[in-house]
């Protein structure tokens, strides 16, 4: 880690202010790579200290725009009128939605497989 200035290793994440560094999976190896060449950036929005989760936001006084979602969220299926189809919503808020996301993976055991015609069959839908 001492390769990554600024940087807090969270298990096999890796966190840097500017969103510059990205640990390649099948490598474990930092790169500085431009934000703009990566199809995915997630941030953390909860963290557990001491068995109870807290959540973690940013909240700029300077720009309110870019206040960011905390504590554990959820992707749901929006059905309301004028929805746009899906919302991220604290899990709370969750309770009796469809939600779209499933675990696959979790504390190292996969819990999910899918099968190639799976996989197209889900990006067509």
């Amino acid at each position: 880690m001492s390769q990554v200035p600024n940087a807090i290793k969270l298990k096999d994440k890796v966190v840097k202010g500017g969103g510059r560094v990205v640990i390649r999976p099948d490598s474990g190896n930092p790169e500085n790579v431009p934000v703009e060449c990566v199809d995915l950036l997630m941030k953390a929005s909860a963290i557990m200290k001491k068995g109870y989760w807290s959540d973690v936001f940013k909240s700029p006084v300077t720009d309110s725009g870019k206040v960011s979602k905390k504590g554990l969220l959820a992707l749901v299926e929006d059905t309301g009128v004028g929805s746009t189809g899906y919302s991220t919503v604290r899990i709370a808020d969750a309770v009796g939605r469809k939600k779209v996301l499933v675990p696959v993976y979790k504390d190292g055991k996969v819990l999910k497989t899918y099968t190639f015609k799976e996989i197209r069959a889900n990006s067509e839908a």
